[in-house]
């Protein structure tokens, strides 16, 4: 077995293809702290638990601790079972962060943050507030212009594949 270096983080970034075909990036504006005012995706500690309700292997438990990330991060709004977040688009990084890229529906960020306002069991949180939390679509070609209206947060700069991964959707 492959001892990781802790702490492990993943996330998932979520993309969709309107029907007009633009495809566009889901990301949350964040409230507060050094993420303040920054587009962030849905991400987070890999934690021991993770590793539980792996399938096999290392890189089965970070993409569970992705899609749990994604999960909590949304209140339960979003959920993509662990298989499908291992079947997106993988981008290792710096400092130990793991990104994947992954394919939802596009609805509307009011729709979703709607979900977010309602208590669902089992969603552990850590005090935030949901009904702070925006959600924001972002045209892919904005950000691989570097045109977004906000900056996007430099844990995804770290990422050295990840503008040209962007290219390929």
């Amino acid at each position: 077995m492959t001892t990781l270096l802790w702490p492990v983080g993943a996330g998932v970034l979520p993309y969709a293809v309107k029907e007009n075909g633009s495809i566009e990036l889901l990301f949350h504006i964040a409230s507060s702290g050094k993420k303040s005012g920054r587009l962030v995706d849905f991400g987070g500690h890999v934690e021991a638990k993770d590793e539980s309700a792996a399938v096999s292997g290392v890189s089965d438990r970070i993409a569970v601790g992705a899609a749990r990330e994604l999960w909590e991060e949304t209140n339960g709004a979003i959920k993509v079972p662990a298989e499908e977040v291992m079947r997106g688009i993988r981008v290792e990084g710096l400092f130990n962060y793991t990104l994947f890229i992954v394919r939802i529906p596009f609805e509307s960020p009011s729709a979703i943050e709607s979900r977010m306002q309602q208590s669902l069991p089992n969603v552990p949180t850590s005090g935030e507030t949901f009904n702070k939390r925006r959600l924001i679509w972002v045209p892919l070609q904005d950000v691989l212009s570097g045109t977004t209206t906000l900056p996007i947060f430099e844990r995804m700069s770290y990422l050295p594949k990840f503008m040209s991964t962007l290219q390929t959707l």
